[in-house]
């Protein structure tokens, strides 16, 4: 299953715990760095088109594969309380975003931060930015840390490739997937809570 959060998307395995109905368009949750996220199967791929391959070095897989001792699972459907949680992860994230710009401005750091994305358990907290060379960063990372008690990662993202009509920019402008709430039409989310 590849399921696609909201920058991003990860293949995983179906637990053998998981229930075998799973399709393309459904919330569920699945094993993250050290906990949980929610995410949006996006394809399913058969099993005889999964590769399990041995890592060397340096070497991330590409495509369907994964690398031994990698392999994260899918286990269940998202209920329809935590596909409701997301409208507060994504406004968290909005808060975010300011109090880091504000920090960057305040310290003069020459770089720009594109999007934050909690992971759903909030154990993680990702901060995406672009600059044209490295920044040590380690005093603003300590004081986020201190400030959201959670883990926080800068992911550096190189976007001079991309156009600002690109839909891989934004996944939730593409596709409203993760974000059904921020319209009107909240009709799909089922109102009760059997998944």
């Amino acid at each position: 299953y590849q399921v696609r959060f909201k920058r991003a998307s990860r293949n995983f395995s179906l637990h053998q715990l998981a229930p075998r109905d799973i399709n393309v368009g459904d919330f569920v949750r699945v094993e993250a760095d050290r906990g949980e996220d929610l995410g949006v199967v996006q394809t399913i791929t058969p099993l005889e088109h999964f590769i399990e391959e041995t890592l060397t070095a340096g070497y991330r897989g590409r495509g369907f594969s994964s690398g031994v001792g990698e392999r994260k699972w899918l286990y269940r459907l998202a209920t329809t309380t935590e596909r409701l949680q997301i409208r507060d992860k994504v406004e968290d994230e909005q808060v975010a975003l300011q109090v880091i710009n504000r920090k960057i401005s305040e310290r003069g750091l020459p770089m720009r931060i594109l999007d934050a994305e909690y992971q759903f358990d909030r154990h993680k907290l990702v901060f995406f930015f672009e600059a044209n060379h490295r920044i040590d960063f380690r005093e603003l990372v300590s004081e986020l840390f201190s400030l959201y008690k959670t883990r926080i990662w800068m992911q550096q993202v190189e976007t001079s490739f991309l156009e600002d009509d690109d839909p891989g920019v934004d996944l939730a402008k593409q596709t409203g997937l993760l974000l059904p709430f921020a319209t009107a039409e909240t009709s799909f989310i089922p109102l009760s809570d059997e998944y």
